[in-house]
């Protein structure tokens, strides 16, 4: 069912003449194959996510050819284990993407900060702080148009508690 869902969707984007720039796991995180077929099929790069939890998921990923991308979130997958995905990447020549759940501005400017030190992340997707119905933070990463910016922050992440 989450394969014919999948070509669902390329269907609908191509009839609407929209070109994505990445596709993100619209698959089970187990059907590798599946994913490989999807890229194979639509012809657009595909980012691995819920799959990759750590650099041994992304070498299975890379072998299987079934991503271009690989899709980091450090609530997922924890520092440590992040800084391994983002080697084996490398090594396998997979694109990064720096991604989050729901989680505040606190969480997603970290987020950032960790992908502009390292460098080399072709994607971000930290918009969920502006899904929560309330923000107990100051500062962060600056949002202008679809360019997020850490440049501002002078130490640390750059948020702090907001004072009531």
């Amino acid at each position: 069912m989450a394969r014919e869902h999948a070509r669902e969707l390329v269907r609908g984007l191509r009839a609407a003449q929209i070109t994505p720039a990445l596709l993100e796991q619209w698959l089970p995180k187990d059907d590798l194959n599946g994913m490989r077929a999807l890229r194979e099929d639509c012809g657009w790069p595909v980012a691995a996510d819920e799959a990759a939890c750590s650099g041994e998921d992304v070498a299975r990923i890379a072998d299987a050819r079934a991503a271009d991308v690989v899709n980091i979130k450090l609530m997922k997958a924890g520092v440590a284990a992040a800084l391994d995905i983002v080697r084996v990447a490398r090594e396998r020549g997979l694109g990064l993407m720096i991604g989050g759940n729901v989680e505040s501005i606190l969480a997603m400017t970290f987020s950032a900060c960790f992908a502009c030190g390292l460098g080399g992340f072709q994607f971000a997707d930290l918009d969920t702080p502006w899904f929560l119905a309330e923000n107990p933070f100051e500062g962060g990463y600056r949002a202008t148009g679809g360019r997020l910016s850490v440049a501002h922050i002078t130490a640390g992440h750059g948020v702090v508690p907001r004072h009531k």
